[in-house]
Order: C-alpha cells, then sequence, then structure tokens
C-alpha cells in the first residue's frame, strides 16, 4: 500500500505554503481593496453625474417648452391686433401705415418663436447626449 510505484503521484514538492509571505499578502490585499475602493467611487460619481445631467436637461427642455406656448399665445395675440387693424382698413376706419405698423410686432414675435424653437432643438440634443444617445447630423 506505501509501496513506492510509478503508478503512484506525489504532491508534495507541488505544494507551496506561504507561511511567512502573511504580511506581503496582506499589504497586497489592502492595495487592491483600496483601488477597487477608488474604481467604485469613480463608477459611482459618473452615475451621479449622469443622472443629475439628465435631470437639469430634462428641466431646461422643459422650461423651453412652456416658453413656447407662452410666445405661441403672443404670436396669436399681435396676429389678432393685425387682423383687426386690416378689418378697419378695409372698412375705411383706419389707416395704411396703422396696418403695416400692424404686421411689425407680429414679425418680432415670430423670429422670437424662431429663436426658441432653435434652443429646444439644441436642449433636445443635449438631453439625448445625456441619456447616452449619439447625434448625427443629416
Amino acid at each position: 500500500m506505501f509501496k513506492n510505484t510509478s503508478k503512484q503521484i506525489n504532491f508534495i514538492p507541488g505544494l507551496r505554503l506561504p507561511l511567512f509571505d502573511g504580511g506581503r499578502l496582506n499589504a497586497n490585499l489592502a492595495s487592491t481593496r483600496a483601488a477597487s475602493n477608488i474604481l467604485i467611487e469613480r463608477y459611482n460619481q459618473s452615475v451621479l453625474n449622469a443622472v443629475r445631467d439628465v435631470a437639469i436637461n430634462g428641466a431646461r427642455l422643459q422650461t423651453l417648452n412652456d416658453e413656447r406656448d407662452m410666445q405661441v399665445q403672443r404670436v396669436d395675440a399681435t396676429r389678432y391686433t393685425q387682423a383687426s387693424a386690416e378689418a378697419a382698413l378695409k372698412q375705411g376706419l383706419g389707416s395704411r401705415l396703422q396696418a403695416t405698423e400692424a404686421r411689425l410686432p407680429v414679425l418680432s414675435e415670430q423670429v422670437s418663436l424662431l429663436m426658441l424653437d432653435t434652443q429646444r432643438i439644441i436642449q433636445s440634443i443635449q438631453l439625448i447626449k445625456s441619456l447616452g444617445g449619439g447625434y448625427q447630423a443629416a
């Protein structure tokens, strides 16, 4: 049973016990844990930054949408004023100058609406980017 034959496998020479490496192994473990904690902290900070960016860009887009709704009402109001001035001109109650001057606020409010739409498009792209999507120009 204990004869040394060629069929027996001897594991003892391959076994190595780190009897005197305990301090080095503990130091390596502590260093690895510290590096791991730093990576986890960076990841957590990246996630927090991403969530913050999405919230900020979403809120900005909502604000621009609200501003656009108000701007559309302003355009409608100036169009009503313009239509009133043109109706007065047709009935002979107003002058051509009044009708022409009534067009200027309409144009001004329409330009403001276009500028808001441009800002909304830019903000929508920023929101898409903060959500992790990309944007490619057509």
